[in-house]
């Protein structure tokens, strides 16, 4: 018999029709201030401090699309850096309280947990609609966001190309990392996951927005010049005398100028994405492989992101290798490697424009991860049902035991019950 707060996460997924196996594998959620009549409706949702900017603007977002879709209209946000002032926000019908801490508020039944991936919650998120996601998400990101948004606003639409290189911690061996559950451990070698693009994708990205004749001004945008796709972009835009300036400032400056452009060509980085969010006068956004950077390491079963830009009316262009680029889930930021990023010829590469809403990421791995996916839901329901026809047979046995157990106490005390009965009568 479950217990504890294995027994309050079991109900909360019973009450919402969320798959409890998804929810506790590779995850740390948690059901806080429940009681013993807790049936399973919660009343807050609390993120749980983990990630930087972009990975935190990802959290947000599948908290408030959850929240929506149950009926939780309270989130607990932790302060962090790019983020919103300590204080309560009240948008789009959620009340969003950021560094609120707990001890000050009323008990009640509170979701705890990581929200950057959302397969946990599949069942649930499976038929959003992104064209429907973006009215929920619009009014609270732009109340959490003012101080990027209204500085992003007043910039834009002066026809800027904002180019981003992720550079950093993914090109130093030897850094820290953060785990799912908010620790830090150190590893001796780069984080494989951010396979970053070649030089080849930003001069095929930014020539063919320039050929739209809607740019008026190229900036190359970067945490410092570790990447050397820089030099060599910079390099090849001059020999087609495009001017361009370079930017490497604090983490707020970059993601203003980067939400006020006209068009985006992306890094591998979740922080380009949530600038694209906040952009308000976004018309194109060019990716390299897929456009959510982390949606074949998670699972998404909706990847929300494309759909979101889509909805907006935003021109995607989806730019991939012949195969043989740095595999996914590759990076290791050799010498091998950043000669690849260097040198990878544009005839390599194959522009998608305007991909179809949908296309899974899994094909740029040599297979459709959402076929993956169904297939790997259609097992877990098959475990589940086995399970609950185990559990079914299991209280039959046990029915059974206790019932030959009651027939023979019954027959043992049958003689002594003849002589309480004899003594019994006047």
């Amino acid at each position: 018999m479950t217990t504890g707060a294995g027994l309050a996460l079991e109900r909360f997924a019973a009450w919402y029709g969320i798959d409890l196996a998804a929810l506790t594998s590779g995850e740390a959620y948690q059901i806080d201030d429940w009681g013993e009549d807790f049936r399973g409706p919660i009343e807050r949702i609390r993120l749980v401090e983990n990630g930087r900017f972009g990975n935190i603007v990802h959290q947000i977002i599948h908290a408030i699309l959850l929240g929506d879709l149950i009926g939780c209209r309270e989130i607990l946000l932790f302060p962090f850096a790019g983020g919103p002032p300590p204080g309560i926000v009240e948008a789009g019908g959620f009340r969003v309280r950021i560094g609120a801490a707990e001890a000050s508020l009323p008990a009640a039944p509170t979701l705890v947990g990581h929200f950057f991936n959302s397969y946990p919650f599949g069942t649930v998120l499976r038929g959003l609609d992104p064209a429907r996601a973006w009215p929920v998400l619009q009014p609270v990101l732009d109340s959490l966001f003012t101080h990027i948004e209204q500085p992003a606003r007043a910039a834009a639409g002066r026809g800027l190309l904002a180019a981003h290189f992720r550079a950093g911690d993914i090109f130093a061996h030897g850094h820290s990392l953060d785990d799912h559950l908010g620790k830090r451990w150190w590893t001796g070698a780069v984080n494989p996951w951010y396979v970053q693009p070649p030089a080849s994708f930003y001069i095929a990205a930014i020539r063919a927005a320039l050929e739209t004749g809607t740019v008026s001004e190229v900036r190359l945008v970067f945490e410092d010049r570790g990447n050397p796709a820089i030099e060599v972009v910079e390099a090849a835009l001059a020999r087609d005398g495009v001017a361009v300036s370079l930017q490497s400032q604090d983490l707020l400056t970059d993601v203003v100028t980067l939400a006020s452009a006209s068009h985006l060509v992306a890094s591998a980085s979740t922080m380009i994405e949530a600038a694209a969010l906040f952009a308000p006068d976004l018309r194109s956004y060019a990716a390299f492989r897929q456009f959510e950077s982390h949606a074949h390491i998670h699972g998404r079963l909706r990847p929300l992101f494309a759909g979101l830009l889509r909805s907006r009316g935003v021109h995607l262009a989806l730019y991939r290798d012949a195969g043989d680029y740095i595999p996914p889930l590759g990076w290791n930021a050799s010498p091998d490697q950043l000669a690849l990023v260097r040198d990878y010829p544009l005839t390599r590469l194959l522009a998608v424009a305007d991909t179809p809403p949908g296309e899974p990421a899994g094909q740029i791995l040599g297979c459709d991860l959402r076929d993956r996916l169904r297939q790997a839901e259609d097992e877990a329901a098959r475990l589940r049902q086995a399970m609950f026809e185990q559990r079914a047979a299991a209280q039959g046995y046990r029915a059974q035991v206790q019932a030959m157990e009651k027939s023979r106490m019954w027959r043992l005390t049958a003689p002594l019950r003849r002589l309480i009965n004899a003594a019994r009568q006047p």
